[in-house]
């Protein structure tokens, strides 16, 4: 029985994934279509599947039960009735699956950093429902941090801290995995907005220079 659900929930996790994944694109399109640039689109989309798992699961068990409802019973075989607690039990943890998956997908969403003609909207929570908003004439520079060091040893882990005029930090490394490289490549449109720049070797380096 345990193999059987584990290989419906593996053939279910491919469509299940893929239709989660339509869900991102579509509350990317809508939230984010008159940004100029996004960071950690394609990196958050990997996490879907980890959201689809507990639904891919509850599937499995659906099906599962339906196939063996249709199934001629045996006249040797002794049955048992259908327990009703059970079946609410299915019925509830299927809800409570697809709600997580459609939550799960929504945090995937949130967990992107947009950049719009007058502001940024980002979110620093692990599962955002919601994102903050901050203006660009209120950020001195952007920190593009090379990585940190554990005793002697420089660990490389490349993120971005938003640095305000107020001399508060923004830091966008839960949402944006490969942000250094994006906020480089958008340079000039920074540029624009009267925001410099500047690039640190380590975590360390950059609390120095703001003290």
């Amino acid at each position: 029985g345990s193999l059987k659900i584990l290989a419906y929930t593996l053939l279910l996790s491919i469509p299940v994934s893929l239709g989660l994944a339509l869900f991102y694109f579509l509350f990317c399109a809508v939230l984010f279509r008159e940004s100029q640039f996004i960071l950690g689109f394609w990196e958050n989309i990997f996490f879907i599947p980890m959201f689809g798992s507990l639904l891919s699961v509850a599937l499995s068990l659906k099906l599962i039960s339906k196939k063996k409802d249709k199934k001629v019973p045996d006249e040797k075989e002794v049955h048992t009735p259908k327990s009703e607690i059970t079946e609410k039990i299915l019925k509830y943890y299927t809800i409570i699956a697809e709600t997580l998956a459609l939550i799960g997908c929504l945090t995937s969403v949130y967990s992107t950093t947009a950049f719009f003609e007058d502001s940024f909207r980002y979110s620093q929570e692990d599962f955002p429902l919601s994102q903050s908003v901050c203006n660009y004439e209120s950020v001195e520079y952007f920190a593009i941090i090379e990585g940190y060091m554990v005793k002697d040893k420089f660990t490389e882990e490349k993120y971005v801290i938003a640095r305000t005029i107020s001399g508060a930090t923004i830091d966008l490394y839960n949402s944006t995995y490969y942000s250094a490289d994006e906020i480089l490549k958008n340079k000039d449109f920074l540029k624009e907005k009267n925001i410099e720049i500047k690039q640190f070797k380590t975590i360390e380096e950059y609390e120095k220079a703001t003290i």
